[in-house]
């Protein structure tokens, strides 16, 4: 029961309060940020709407307890208003999230709910104001009888809550769920007044209210999100269903005019709805297959153009997948395939595409008879492969998915997935996504092929219909500038006909007039003319002649005009571009119609009223003789223009007759369609004639560049045979050297057994020495040990001590501390304060005093090991063997008792270490800027001391015989992905690049894992430290069954069955006479440091000894001017037999090794 109770009060003490509210707001925020994104999508979202309404109310609610419980702290009355508070907020929020769950998908507005919520909120208020007056604060909130007041309004507002779900459950969506929510409500406040009922609870809060809030704010975010999601599958549903209706392809070639301009306003329509959908759903949480293929459809239906579908396929495509490049490929002809969009995901940019030789592409044409998804792999498939890339003008090649678009069983198109650049293949999830695209983009494909066909259909009928001089149905042509255009033309032509109709009509008319008074004067003529008068007779029927063989060549001349105009027609149809140009040769050619019927016109009324001004008589036959003589000037003026008509029209049927057009508007009609089409196939085939060019003069750039490449590569080669020249003759003079060592060796060797000899005269005179030295040897032995121990013990209680004293001041300021801040003594505090930064100052003078002690103790040890080995060394070549074990025991001796000084070392260290962290983590206290600063260097050199401490304990184990490994099976591939992540910080800042190359990822070796880690950490740590900013460092390893390395005098040395392992960097090289001091060690005064070696203590020393411990070889190659590698050989299989290293031995051979190149 006790249990029970303490997880009901979770939320009522300090810190589960402060992460209740928390918790509280950001559930209450995260619920209203989707509805805010779902309400923001559409105008008609009104259950969003709604949500965001209740959910605002709810988080200005918290955010008003927030600030009442900081007004509180700021008057010290928190105890006063925050119990009152809590109950008023936690009613009003119910009341807010109440009236969006039950009015969410209520069609009209609920206007009798809205006000019974608002008259409850004011109600609520005004409680408020009277518990905050009348209540207590000296006593428990829920010891008194406004709690029980408080905790049953929200029990009734859940019972009504649940009551009116039920009575409205057919305008509620989700209802079993809202239940749960008000059913929470109720028994979290109902159990509260039970607690009340029995006295069990006291203290302002309840802990079950605060767990129903709890609860009932993750089912409000719960509800929202599935009313998002509902939104979204409807939306997908309608899309779906959408595509279905219009992607069938009978129905969709014989469109309506009405749905023909109904299809782009729908496909809007729906783009509109898919984007809203798949705006949020990176909000919602899930990189699922639903939500990919969701936002890949919104992004196809991103424009509402039938022409653009295409290239939003695979732009939505390569998004969806993270694919390099996505293509579709349709396909007409038995051997050729169009790429009609293509894009470059990577460099976001198209792709020219061009046509496909499906005879090259196996693997698409099999992919289009089977209907099923193909791949092409780089190593089996690589000439399809190179053949599409090259079309693509994309030189990389890399994994490829052929993705059959198929339509009522048949495959109406290819959907082309590859990835070049990363060179990945895609993953099950990938594919299948694919796979389910399919469809989708086949319904898309058809959509835009079908208008594509509709449109080329329109336009055919379209220049039949201008050509036929018929009427265009606007439902043709879709392109609104084009209709535009065709109805302005279309407009002026009907002018120029009405405006060529009104004058033929005034022609005739005038011609009519003219003939009457001709008429009409012949007839006078006629009655006044006497027998004698036959100059009058004829010049009247030479008149009539003239006229009739003038209308006759008028008429003539009408119908050359007409069959030259229709000649002129064709023939400006079959050469020009696009029917604008047809439209504006007619237009042109009825005006100059119109401008020759005007002039016409013109000189008919001019002769029509002279005649009538005329007087009969001598002036009246002048002026008759003047018309005759002007009829005849006419008739010949016409039979010249009848010629000319006749020379133009003839013309004009040669050059139609040249252009293969004959048998008039049907054949005409024809032969534009046939132009049409070799127009568009010659142009397709310039288009993939100037790919093909580019696509040549790019690969000639390429060569070229493989040419500068290969010149360059040549000069490199040349400087590289003169460097191994040079090298050659260096290794002479090196072999030459090494002769005359052997030589002085010999000599060194016969005057090491004349010493021997001596040597063995003298060992009669030490045995008692040798003797009584042991015996002191060892008690010397045991009291250092027991010194050793004693002093351990005394630095450990020393730091216990230590850290209890700095545990007690740091408590006793604590104490201190929230002592003045009850009593309010802000001086008392900035007392401690200065305090505390007093004592963290000392704390830094002793830690920086001691560290300074310990550099001093551990220079004198170094200095110490110095001696000792230069008096082994002299001892080693001046005494006889006897001598030599005595001092070797007295160099174990020493030996001893530097790592006993080196044990002393560590306990100070780790004590000054500890304080450093304790400090540095302000647990005495808060740091500045500046002793932070200070700290931190501090720490750094104590670290750097215990490196160092560290090395000279591995130094002295090396040189006294008491390196022991513990050999075990190891995976050398961990071992360096260890080194390098933990130097690849340091790496990373100095812009050095790491090129690892490891041919399997396991390689174990029988080897000590603490020894391999040591040695590459060196080897790596001294790449770092040589190689140059912005340089790189490669570290490889491989197995290999056998290696052959140089060695001593005796040749060079076969490995079996070993693991290969380089460092190399870029450090600028070792000069041949450093070479031989690599692996010696360097701290000594008169061993100076080595230009282009970044190590410049023991570490390469310590390295070489491991790596022979191990039964390996390690040797260097330098190039100068380049850099060094470090080349390491480990045995896979080493018999350790628990290894313990040898001491140095006492002759000249205990000498380093020359490295030598190999």
């Amino acid at each position: 029961m006790d249990g029970t109770q303490d997880f009901a009060n979770l939320f009522t003490d300090s810190t589960g309060e402060l992460l209740y509210f928390i918790a509280i707001f950001v559930l209450y925020q995260a619920a209203l940020l989707i509805a805010l994104d779902q309400r923001q999508r559409s105008d008609n979202e009104r259950a969003a709407g709604r949500y965001v309404v209740s959910l605002a109310v709810a988080e200005f609610a918290w955010l008003a307890l927030m600030g009442g419980a900081l007004y509180g702290v700021i008057t010290d009355d928190e105890a006063n208003l925050m119990p009152p508070l809590e109950h008023t907020v936690n009613a009003i929020v119910l009341v807010g999230l109440s009236w969006g769950l039950i009015t969410a998908e209520y069609d009209g507005k609920p206007r009798e709910l809205t006000l019974f919520g608002v008259v409850i909120t004011l109600v609520l208020l005004a409680g408020f104001a009277y518990t905050l007056r009348a209540w207590d604060p000296d006593q428990d909130f829920n010891t008194q009888s406004y709690a029980v007041s408080w905790i049953f309004v929200p029990v009734v507002l859940s019972g009504l809550g649940i009551l009116l779900l039920l009575t409205r459950y057919r305008f509620v969506a989700d209802i079993p769920l809202k239940l749960v929510f008000f059913a929470v409500f109720l028994a979290g406040h109902a159990f509260t007044l039970v607690q009340l009922a029995a006295d069990e609870l006291d203290g302002d809060a309840a802990g079950a209210v605060r767990w129903a809030f709890m609860t009932g704010s993750a089912l409000a975010i719960v509800m929202v999100y599935r009313m998002v999601i509902d939104r979204m599958t409807s939306a997908v549903e309608e899309v779906a269903t959408y595509a279905e209706h219009i992607s069938r392809p009978l129905k969709a070639i014989n469109l309506e005019p009405r749905g023909a301009e109904q299809q782009p306003e729908e496909i809007a329509r729906l783009s509109t709805e898919v984007k809203s959908v798949t705006a949020g759903t990176g909000a919602l949480g899930g990189r699922n297959e639903a939500m990919e293929l969701i936002k890949a459809l919104g992004i196809m239906l991103d424009k509402e153009e039938t022409e653009a579908l295409p290239g939003q396929i695979v732009r939505a495509v390569a998004e969806a997948i993270k694919a390099d490049i996505a293509a579709v490929v349709a396909y007409d002809d038995a051997n050729w395939a169009d790429i009609l969009a293509a894009y470059d995901y990577s460099n976001k940019q198209p792709i020219s595409g061009m046509s496909l030789n499906l005879g090259e592409q196996v693997t698409l044409l099999d992919a289009i008879q089977s209907r099923r998804q193909r791949k092409l792999d780089v190593t089996t498939h690589a000439e399809e492969l190179k053949d599409l890339y090259t079309r693509l003008d994309i030189m990389q090649t890399g994994p490829t998915y052929f993705q059959p678009l198929t339509r009522q069983g048949k495959a109406v198109g290819v959907l082309i997935v590859g990835l070049p650049y990363v060179r990945r293949e895609l993953r099950p999830e990938e594919g299948r996504l694919l796979e389910s695209v399919g469809p989708i983009a086949a319904r898309l494909l058809v959509i835009s092929r079908t208008a594509m066909m509709t449109r080329i259909q329109a336009e055919e009928r379209a220049i039949l219909q201008i050509v036929e001089n018929a009427e265009l149905p606007e439902d043709v042509i879709e392109d609104s500038t084009v209709l535009a255009m065709r109805r302005e033309m279309q407009e002026n032509l009907n002018e120029a006909q009405q405006e060529i109709n009104e004058l033929n009509r005034h022609i005739q008319h005038l011609q009519r007039d003219l003939a009457e008074e001709r008429e009409r004067i012949r007839l006078l003529f006629g009655e006044g003319r006497s027998e004698d008068d036959d100059e009058a007779m004829s010049i009247t029927q030479r008149i009539q002649t003239i006229s009739v063989e003038r209308e006759s060549l008028q008429e003539e001349r009408t119908k050359l005009s007409a069959a030259l105009k229709e000649a002129r027609a064709t023939l400006a149809g079959a050469v020009a571009d696009d029917e604008t140009e047809l439209y504006h040769t007619m237009i042109e050619s009825m005006k100059q119609e119109i401008s020759d019927l005007r002039s016409q016109k013109a000189r008919l009324e001019t002769q029509l009223n002279e005649i009538r001004a005329g007087e009969v008589g001598d002036t009246a036959i002048n002026q008759m003789r003047d018309m005759l003589n002007s009829l005849i000037e006419e008739k010949r003026q016409v039979a010249i223009e009848k010629d000319a008509l006749s020379g133009e029209l003839v013309e004009a049927r040669q050059n139609l007759e040249a252009l293969g057009i004959e048998g008039g508007v049907e054949h005409l009609t024809q032969q534009i369609t046939q132009l049409t089409e070799e127009r568009n196939r010659y142009k397709a085939q310039a288009d993939k004639l100037m790919g093909d060019r580019e696509m040549l003069l790019a690969e000639r750039r390429k060569l070229e560049e493989a040419i500068t490449q290969e010149k360059a590569r040549e000069e490199k080669i040349a400087a590289l045979e003169e460097e191994i020249s040079r090298l050659i003759q260096d290794r002479e003079a090196f072999t030459k050297g090494r002769d005359s060592l052997k030589a002085e060796r010999e000599a060194l060797l016969a005057e090491r057994d004349n010493w021997y000899s001596e040597r063995a005269r003298m060992l009669a005179h030490n045995d008692s020495l040798r003797m009584e030295r042991d015996e002191v040897l060892e008690m010397l032995n045991e009291v250092n040990h027991e010194r050793q121990e004693l002093s351990t013990e005394r630095n450990q209680l020393a730091a216990d001590r230590d850290r209890s004293r700095v545990e007690l001041k740091r408590l006793e300021n604590e104490r201190d501390a929230l002592l003045a801040r009850v009593e309010g003594d802000r001086d008392r505090l900035q007392e401690l304060g200065s305090e505390g930064v007093e004592s963290m100052t000392s704390m830094i003078d002793d830690l920086t005093r001691e560290r300074l002690e310990l550099e001093e103790k551990l220079l004198v040890a170094e200095q110490t090991i110095e001696q000792l080995q230069r008096e082994l060394n002299h001892r080693r070549a001046s005494t006889d063997s006897e001598e030599v074990q005595v001092e070797q025991r007295q160099h174990a001796v020493n030996m001893e008792v530097i790592i006993s000084l080196a044990q002393e070392l560590r306990t100070p260290l780790s004590v000054i270490i500890g304080y450093t962290d304790t400090v540095l983590n302000e647990s005495v206290g808060i740091l500045g800027a500046l002793q932070r600063k200070l700290l931190t260097r501090v720490k750094a050199n104590v670290d750097r001391l215990i490196y160092l401490v560290e090395e000279l304990v591995q130094v002295v184990a090396v040189d006294s015989g008491d390196l022991k490994l513990k050999p075990q099976r190891v995976n050398l591939v961990d071992v360096i992905d260890d080194a390098l992540t933990a130097s690849r910080y340091k790496f990373s800042e100095k812009g050095i690049v790491l090129d690892l190359d490891i041919e399997h990822d396991t390689l174990d070796v029988q080897a000590d894992l603490e020894a391999l880690r040591q040695i590459m950490n060196h080897l790596i740590q001294n790449a770092y430290l040589v190689s140059p900013t912005d340089g790189s460092v490669h570290v490889s390893a491989q197995l290999l069954p056998e290696i052959q390395v140089s060695g001593d005098d005796s040749g060079p040395a076969t490995y079996n069955n070993v693991v290969y392992v380089q460092v190399r960097d870029q450090g600028g090289g070792i000069s041949p006479e450093d070479q031989q001091r690599v692996f010696s060690r360097l701290y000594r005064a008169d061993n100076p440091l080595i230009e282009g070696l970044g190590d410049t203590g023991v570490g390469m020393s310590i390295t070489k000894a491991m790596v022979e411990a191990h039964g390996g070889k390690i040797w260097l190659e330098s190039t100068a001017g380049v850099g060094n590698t470090f080349k390491v050989v480990l045995p896979v299989d080493h018999p350790f037999n628990d290894y313990v290293s040898s001491p140095p031995e006492v002759s000249e051979d205990s000498q380093p090794e020359p490295v030598t190149e190999d």
